[in-house]
């Protein structure tokens, strides 16, 4: 059987994140949220002590681990109550992209200063009208001698005001045998001629704020593709999956810290409430979904409408059943008609005066 548990080394890892972490906690968070301005000082923190480039090759300053390395720092950090946006994007995507597929070049211009935390880097891939779908982008890099220019945008995108460059997915062509397009990954710096943003107002209150990125003729050197023209896909996955380890980490800590609430508002967890009746009108074919002249489904509704667009409302418990009136037949059930019956409902046919034909056969019976 495998053994999960943490070695000495992570122990301590997980001791010393969990120290520096203390030292600003959820005060310092929630503050810095209400006024939507970064956690710079616990980021600074964790940057002397080598945890934000913890996996950056030692040969560029880094600290040498890999991607369980820095889970465990994004775990530990937000298990205190601050956790860490621009590690999963700077960290996770950008380093690993570049570690793996960056030219010598970029890797040393890039590389240390993303091991010490003088650095960030943004990551643009989503679009208003694609997502995260690569092969939908719209945004395009077009050669011009011995530079690419980009026309497009960017959505969502996570703390380009504090990067000093964004890595950003672009279109270079169509592939003739699929349709599909063609991706490049760009390191474009945030100082370049032709790119802006706009802060998007959000709901929820984070320190790191998110953006509408605009790209407008920005012309990059040819220096600046990270790996081949029409071979980012590669790339991409690479830097895309371990964000998603370290954020599951981030959000699944369990136990939490003594006086932390439970990390997630749902999912299977020891304190988690549970409710007897869904909340939300089920899909077709469920046990739950009312059905035309069927046998008996489960009780406790209040019918509003019986059209299936129509949402029902559960209870907490099922209320007392109301007997049947059977001296009219509703073409729908409706409130206050003592709806559902008591007594087994009718299949078609053999409710009293049912004909059975095709027109009765779309009501209720």
């Amino acid at each position: 059987m495998t053994d999960f548990s943490d070695s000495a080394e992570h122990l301590d890892l997980r001791a010393a994140v969990r120290e520096i972490t203390a030292a600003h906690g959820p005060a310092d968070y929630a503050e810095h949220a209400r006024q939507a301005t970064p956690q710079d000082g616990l980021w600074s923190d964790l940057a002397k002590a080598g945890f934000v480039g913890i996996n950056v090759p030692a040969a560029y300053g880094g600290g040498g681990a890999g991607m369980t390395e820095l889970a465990l720092v994004a775990e530990e950090s937000a298990a205190g109550g601050c956790p860490m946006l621009l590690l999963l994007v700077s960290s996770a995507i950008a380093v690993e992209v570049l570690a793996r597929h960056g030219s010598d070049a970029q890797r040393r211009q890039w590389l240390p200063g993303l091991a010490d935390g003088e650095i960030k880097l943004a990551f643009a891939i989503t679009e208003p009208d694609a997502g995260s779908n690569s092969h939908g982008i719209s945004t395009t890099a077009v050669r011009d001698g011995d530079e690419w220019v980009l026309r497009g945008s960017k959505y969502y995108i996570s703390g380009i005001d504090q990067s000093a460059a964004v890595l950003t997915v672009a279109r270079t062509g169509t592939d003739e045998s699929t349709g599909r397009a063609r991706i490049s990954l760009f390191l474009i710096p945030t100082d370049a001629p032709g790119l802006s943003w706009t802060p998007i107002e959000m709901a929820a209150q984070i320190p790191d704020r998110q953006f509408t990125v605009f790209f407008d003729d920005v012309r990059v050197p040819a220096g600046a593709l990270v790996g081949g023209e029409g071979q980012g896909l590669a790339p991409l996955f690479d830097g895309l999956n371990p964000p998603r380890s370290a954020s599951a980490s981030a959000g699944t800590r369990w136990p939490p810290r003594p006086g932390m609430p439970p990390p997630g508002r749902f999912g299977a967890l020891p304190s988690a409430p549970t409710r007897p009746w869904p909340t939300r009108w089920p899909g077709p074919g469920s046990p739950w979904r009312p059905q035309l002249c069927s046998t008996p489904r489960r009780p406790g509704g209040t019918t509003t409408a019986s059209r299936p667009g129509n949402r029902r409302t559960w209870p907490s418990t099922p209320p007392p059943r109301r007997p049947a009136r059977p001296s009219t037949r509703p073409s729908r059930p409706t409130a206050g008609m003592g709806w559902p019956p008591s007594t087994a409902w009718f299949r078609c046919g053999e409710w009293p005066g049912c004909s059975g034909s095709p027109r009765s056969t779309r009501r209720w019976c």
